[in-house]
C-alpha cells in the first residue's frame, strides 16, 4: 500500500483533466449552423455565447 505522499503524487500524474471542464461549459451547444433568427434566440436563452455589441457614443460621419 502506498503512503499518502506517494498516493497523491500518483493521482497528480494522472489527473491532467482536472481543470479541463466545468459545470457551466456548454460544449456542443450548437451542433450545426443556425438556420434562422428564432433558433439563434433560443440558443441565446440558454447561454450568452456571443460578445455584447458595443456601439461608439460618437460615431464618425
Amino acid at each position: 500500500m502506498l503512503d499518502k505522499k506517494e498516493n497523491q503524487k500518483l493521482i497528480d500524474q494522472f489527473d491532467y483533466l482536472k481543470n479541463a471542464a466545468c459545470v457551466t461549459d456548454c460544449t456542443g451547444l450548437i451542433p450545426s449552423s443556425i438556420e434562422n433568427n428564432s433558433e439563434k434566440t433560443s440558443y441565446k436563452d440558454l447561454l450568452q455565447y456571443e460578445p455584447t455589441v458595443i456601439r461608439p457614443k460618437n460615431p464618425k460621419q
